[in-house]
């Protein structure tokens, strides 16, 4: 691993010498905003960790003028917010090209809480990151770890990220410990950090406090975290430039090539320099215009919007009536096929029995026995290469203890 985080000073380095900042995020709903509308905005809300990071970062190097909801291209610092309500590395490994533009520098990712603690996150997680580092211009990776009390466990998927942050050299920002530090003895310290259900009224206890969500105290130490951290890279960098009597960005900061072997592979003696090929996902997403989730068939199926507080919306694929079918053309798939859909115990969720050209059938439950209301992908890996479509139908039988029968899909993607 090289000293310090070349990949990131080197974009530090770029930044310093004039070019444009580019900043994107991937991420759920606490880098979306879900506990800091303000202005009627939540994705950029100026109390938004991200947009306090973006900022600091167009204060630090000032260019000419700045953009947020950024496409790509232009002269000035640029920043564009691609998280996700309920949307975890499962999704984004396939779909991260939908939400974010081609040209950035540097991408924070923010899953920590959206991740399940499994093998399937941790391949998604290592294959999402592999993919970000490998695009044009090379950019840097940031894994933000936000955290919550509201879940099975307090250990999360970020658990499982840390391992492959540091084969990558990923820089991690992890706020829980600062917040450990003064919880364990003042309760109210959950006040500071958290959204309030009535943002009017103080909590009586912690009843009254979203401990899936930060809120601005939350978002504030985050920004201030991912700004301290960039600040002791530059610190680093200023005494590697003046002992070196340079400021060649080539000589000091050269591009960092991406570790040839996945850490989800098996080394081979007899070909221990083999790289794993940059595979290139396909997404049809809900949320997409440009690529959307559009079926080629479909009977018993809408596109439904749920909005709740502050205007929050989340949008997705739906039926209710058993016997509904729909069908996806997924064009030519070399190996893998994923359906993205809904998982809650809160919701009334049924079953879907799925097929690929009329074979390899799966059902699948969006009901679970689980706290967490969050998108999961269902794959059909190995398959021969070839050309697909995707069918499904809503069953009878469901896992939903009350019987429902409601189904909600959010994407499909391929490789």
């Amino acid at each position: 691993m090289p000293e310090g985080n070349t990949r990131l000073q080197r974009v530090l380095a770029k930044w310093r010498a004039g070019k444009p900042v580019r900043l994107g995020v991937i991420g759920g709903s606490n880098s979306a905003g879900q506990g800091v509308w303000a202005d009627n905005q939540m994705m950029y809300s100026q109390l938004n960790m991200h947009v306090q990071l973006f900022n600091y970062l167009d204060a630090r190097f000032p260019q000419r003028g700045k953009v947020m909801e950024a496409t790509g291209g232009g002269d000035e610092n640029s920043f564009v917010n691609g998280a996700k309500f309920g949307r975890g590395t499962e999704y984004f490994t396939m779909c991260s090209d939908v939400h974010l533009p081609e040209e950035l520098d540097l991408v924070v990712v923010e899953f920590a809480v959206n991740d399940q603690y499994n093998l399937e996150a941790t391949e998604a997680y290592e294959f999402l990151v592999r993919y970000l580092l490998e695009r044009p211009g090379s950019p840097a990776v940031l894994e933000l770890q936000t955290f919550g009390y509201e879940f099975d466990k307090v250990l999360t998927g970020g658990g499982s990220h840390l391992a492959t942050n540091l084969y990558y050299n990923i820089p991690t920002i992890a706020p829980r410990t600062l917040f450990y530090d003064g919880a364990q003895h003042n309760v109210t310290k959950f006040w500071d950090w958290f959204y309030w259900y009535n943002p009017h009224e103080v909590p009586a206890d912690l009843h009254g406090v979203d401990l899936r969500h930060f809120g601005p105290g939350g978002h504030r130490v985050s920004a201030e975290l991912m700004e301290a951290y960039i600040e002791q890279q530059l610190c680093e960098m200023d005494y590697t430039e003046e002992q070196a009597g340079t400021r060649d960005i080539d000589t000091l900061y050269p591009v960092q090539p991406v570790h040839p072997l996945s850490l989800m592979s098996a080394f081979s003696r007899d070909h221990p320099g083999a790289a794993m090929r940059r595979l290139a996902p396909k997404c049809q997403s809900i949320d997409s215009d440009s690529h959307p989730l559009t079926p080629v068939h479909s009977d018993g199926w809408e596109r439904w919007t749920w909005t709740g507080d502050n205007g929050k919306t989340k949008t997705y694929l739906r039926a209710t009536q058993p016997g509904a079918t729909v069908t996806f053309d997924l064009g030519a798939v070399t190996s893998r096929v994923e359906i993205f859909y809904l998982r809650s115990k809160a919701f009334g969720l049924g079953s879907l029995e799925c097929t690929l050209n009329g074979e390899h059938a799966k059902t699948i439950h969006g009901w679970w026995d689980k706290a967490e209301n969050i998108g999961q992908s269902t794959r059909w890996r190995n398959i021969e290469a070839g050309d697909y479509r995707l069918e499904c139908e809503l069953l009878g039988e469901t896992k939903d203890p009350g019987g429902g029968t409601e189904f909600r899909i959010m994407a499909v993607m391929s490789i």
